[in-house]
């Protein structure tokens, strides 16, 4: 169990996840998870993000009417269903996400760029072991 702690501790240092904002972005890493999935989500609903993220459903619609007034997403009814609403990122909100996705690509190529190509692969072996050891074990969703 100390090694587990041991290890979230370090991995969530490395990655900066307990930062105010992730990557420099204005954004935390909460809010980024949930544009993330809008821009990976065609005719995106509410109810897809929380069944994504596990996030409490009043908090997510905080983030949504928050992207909202900030102009990054827009929220149509749906044709089928008048009751529920579409979820969709503006142009300035997929430019958001795509200059945060681009700002992660760099910051990972930063972490392995001393790795040597088979260090690189054994830490992708080693990644994906990881999630498949855990699959199914009463994790949070993920993605």
């Amino acid at each position: 169990m100390a090694d587990i702690r041991a290890f979230n501790r370090f991995y969530t240092g490395v990655l900066g996840l307990l930062d105010r904002h992730f990557l420099r972005s204005r954004y935390s890493l909460t809010e980024v998870r949930v544009l993330y999935e809008l821009a990976h989500n065609e005719d995106c609903a509410a109810k897809t993000i929380l069944a994504a993220t596990g996030l409490d459903q009043g908090y997510l619609s905080r983030i949504l009417n928050s992207f909202i007034r900030k102009g990054l997403l827009e929220r149509n009814r749906s044709p089928e269903d008048g009751r529920c609403g579409i979820l969709a990122l503006t142009r300035e909100g997929r430019a958001c996400i795509a200059a945060i996705e681009a700002e992660q690509v760099a910051a990972i190529d930063t972490l392995v760029r001393a790795l040597t190509t088979e260090e690189r692969r054994e830490l992708v072996r080693n990644m994906n072991r990881i999630q498949a050891l855990l699959k199914g074990s009463g994790t949070r969703k993920g993605g």
